[in-house]
């Protein structure tokens, strides 16, 4: 049983202990936790962290981002911070390479948190297929936003960090010609979105596989236990039968005496 913890920040750090484990680890620690607490008497704190829900796959794989690659996680929010700049600047109609210059840097930092990505899921032995490109998606989200940041840095993701649209350019008015004027770029734009729908199936028909083959492995070992505990049963009734059996010619010998 954990040992009962006095303060909050000693539980925050067991919290934060939590999302750092194996994927597979996580349910099993955070309920023999909550168990701890509340034998403990704390039971506002059993309950917070009963609530805690385990993360997907994506979201796992980029809380241990958090942990494994935080200079590259850094240089992500830098980029993503100058790229936000240069636009504002290019709607004012500044012409410069500085749009160019960051989403260089933003496409070598995804890049770099995209290869450690894939390290990550194949020491955990897990299937790759569109998770990587989500977690690139979640980290893309959350650079550009400050709640998303926050929460990439904390490394606690439970969900993914879905796109905020354009919500970020909101209100500013570009110097040159009016959108409509543009159908090519609004092609391209459509395009991009049906290009992330399918691949954001395609990670989740994968996540399904994954889930669908661990429920398979699960119920097998709960078959095997079951087993395993009909044997233990029979051999217990076997070993009471023997017990009656020696208590009765135990008092008959005593009697003889």
């Amino acid at each position: 049983m954990p040992p009962a913890l006095d303060t909050p920040k000693l539980l925050d750090k067991q919290i934060d202990k939590l999302y750092s484990l194996a994927l597979g680890e996580f349910t099993a620690a955070r309920n023999d936790l909550a168990r701890g607490l509340r034998a403990s008497g704390d039971r506002e704190g059993a309950d917070r962290v009963r609530a805690l829900e385990k993360p997907t796959v994506v979201a796992w794989t980029v809380n241990q981002l958090a942990r494994r690659s935080p200079k590259e996680l850094r240089a992500l929010f830098s980029a993503a911070d100058r790229m936000r700049a240069a636009q504002e600047a290019a709607f004012e109609g500044n012409r410069s390479d500085d749009v160019r210059e960051a989403a260089d840097d933003e496409r070598a930092a995804l890049k770099a948190l995209a290869e450690s990505a894939r390290e990550i899921l194949e020491s955990e032995e897990r299937r790759q297929a569109g998770v990587v490109e989500r977690v690139v998606s979640t980290l893309r989200a959350g650079a550009v936003d400050p709640e998303g940041r926050r929460l990439l840095e904390e490394g606690r993701l439970a969900h993914e960090i879905e796109p905020a649209g354009f919500s970020g350019v909101a209100g500013l008015v570009p110097a040159g010609p009016p959108a409509e004027a543009h159908p090519g770029r609004r092609r391209e734009d459509r395009e991009a979105m049906r290009k992330a729908a399918r691949e954001r199936v395609k990670g989740l028909q994968a996540e399904v596989q994954d889930l669908r083959r661990q429920v398979q492995l699960a119920e097998g070992r709960v078959r095997d236990a079951e087993r395993e505990a009909e044997r233990a049963h029979r051999e217990a009734e076997e070993a009471r039968t023997d017990l009656q059996r020696a208590e009765s010619e135990l008092e008959t010998a005593k009697a003889e005496i």
